[in-house]
């Protein structure tokens, strides 16, 4: 039997988005491969075993024998907003806001083993979150409720000058997939998958703040502090499906569904010193589910060494909002209704310039179904274009490397 080992190992990709690593819409992450990167389109394709994520119901096309496909991310995120007409500008409070934070390791692990008609594989992802964000400056949120609870205590009569305040949040969802796959024939092939997910939300500020007078502008409360320290963890369950169609030698058509995944969120408070406000309950339960998305592709070779490729995704948002909204509370779980369902398309080339290096390139439009009634210090979700760009270095037949780098403009 023979065995194919493809290692793909190194990617820059950079980002200017604040609470999550490239996006495909809301909380999913359509970055699942290097190869995915050099292209912006795997949908249709056949050719490496980061498949299993994009068109499970392809891996029995590819050659008899085992896959390997191993690849991490680093994702320079870049981001900054600036809040204007607030009560924070006629206090003379911070209004604008930065944060740096990379996220420096994002991995891919797939593996297949294919024999005849039949297919079976596993993999390791971050299908959604990935990644961390830090505020050294804090956000809004943090100085309206602390301004909030002053104005509530003092009967209005005073507000809070703050001093200093931080704020670090995360939010990383780690996937496991197991499945398989079955040529009905030489056309038609179809595949059934079942995904675990356990998910992580951490929550992190801190504040210093003297209470001040309206009326005289004297310090009332000197040295106040504020303090949060909470997570929110959930696991769930989703299966996926998949159809590949070859109607013609060079052409591949394929479409995979993947379930809605139910996630049911707990709350751990570490530390919650807020003074009267209470943003979390130790062990209050909530739901926030992982939208079902509709993933089309295709894939057509021009000649031996070039190709395009074309790769449609549509996620179903608003099925996914699990209940009623709080405009009080900025970390509710349930998907805000103003959300519409979002989707994106993207479209690729690839030229083989020697018969062991291929070039590539292409382009992804993302509407995230976010629009200004949806967007807060946690979700500032905007749609985007994305360009990617990256090589693959085949130095045998049983091994690959490959590099991409892309850029994503938001509007």
């Amino acid at each position: 039997m023979k065995k194919i080992f493809i290692l793909v190992v190194a990617t820059i990709f950079m980002i200017t988005c604040a609470g999550t690593a490239f996006a495909g819409s809301v909380d999913y992450l359509i970055n699942q491969s290097i190869d995915y990167y050099r292209i912006m389109s795997r949908n249709a394709a056949t050719d490496a075993a980061d498949i299993v994520n994009y068109n499970p119901a392809g891996t029995v096309r590819m050659k008899d024998g085992i896959y390997l496909n191993v690849s991490t991310q680093y994702l320079m995120k870049d981001y900054e907003f600036e809040v204007k007409g607030s009560e924070l500008d006629d206090l003379g409070q911070r209004t604008k806001y930065t944060q740096d934070e990379p996220t420096r390791i994002l991995p891919n692990i797939y593996s297949i083993y294919k024999k005849g008609k039949y297919s079976g594989f596993l993999s390791f992802t971050v299908p959604a979150g990935g990644g961390d964000a830090k505020y050294n400056e804090g956000l809004p949120f943090i100085q309206e409720l602390v301004q909030g609870m002053v104005s509530d205590q003092s009967g209005g009569l005073a507000y809070a000058d703050i001093r200093t305040q931080s704020f670090e949040g995360s939010s990383v969802y780690l996937a496991g997939t197991v499945g398989g796959a079955y040529a009905i024939n030489d056309e038609v092939s179809v595949s059934l998958g079942l995904r675990y997910i356990s998910a992580t939300k951490e929550y992190k500020g801190f504040g210093i703040f003297d209470v001040v007078g309206r009326s005289s502008g004297s310090i009332v409360l000197p040295n106040q502090s504020m303090e949060l320290d909470a997570e929110e963890t959930a696991t769930g369950f989703g299966a996926i499906i998949g159809v590949d169609y070859a109607p013609m030698d060079n052409l591949n058509l394929a479409m995979r569904y993947e379930s809605q995944t139910d996630l049911k969120w707990k709350a751990k408070v570490t530390t919650q010193e807020l003074g009267s406000a209470e943003v979390f309950v130790d062990g209050q339960k909530s739901e926030s589910n992982l939208p079902a998305l509709l993933g089309l592709g295709a894939h057509y070779d021009l000649n031996p060494k070039s190709y395009i490729t074309a790769s449609f995704n549509y996620y179903f948002i608003n099925q996914a909002d699990a209940g009623t909204d709080s405009d009080d509370d900025p970390f509710t779980q349930d998907y805000d209704d103003d959300y519409d369902n979002g989707w994106e398309i993207g479209i690729g080339y690839g030229y083989r310039v020697m018969p062991d290096l291929e070039l590539s390139g292409g382009y992804l439009h993302t509407d995230t179904g976010a629009n200004s009634n949806t967007y807060d210090d946690f979700e500032p979700l905007l749609d985007a274009n994305t360009i990617g760009l990256g090589l693959k270095y085949s130095p045998d037949e049983n091994l690959d490397f490959s590099v991409a780098f892309a850029t994503t403009y938001y509007d």
